[in-house]
């Protein structure tokens, strides 16, 4: 037979296949995850392991990326020094702009 003959006469099961296939892969990395047993399969215990697949599948399938991590803030602004640097440089100004230092 021919493949196209084939996916004609079997394209429902082909379908259905691929479906089952994700969902049973799918059902396998969350029992990794999580420490369950998996269905037919030896559970992981490394911890290591199972760390990795849940951030192989959050940045997979739920998005997330380095992007999205918490970004560190820089130390707020110290006020005073802040208000001492402009008050020094309103004193430079106004001592430029002085017209008796110009004559």
């Amino acid at each position: 037979m021919a493949i196209k003959t084939l996916r004609r006469a079997f394209l429902t099961e082909i379908k259905i296949a691929k479906v089952e296939l994700k969902v049973q892969i799918a059902r396998l990395i969350m029992d990794t995850i999580l420490g369950r047993r998996p269905v037919n399969a030896k559970p992981i215990k490394d911890e290591r392991v199972r760390a990795r697949l849940a951030i192989f599948v959050a940045k997979t399938r739920l998005g997330w990326s380095l992007a999205n991590c918490h970004q560190q803030v820089p130390d707020p602004l110290d006020v005073e020094h802040v208000r001492r640097r402009f008050l020094a440089r309103i004193a430079r100004l106004a001592r430029s702009c002085d017209p008796q230092r110009a004559a």
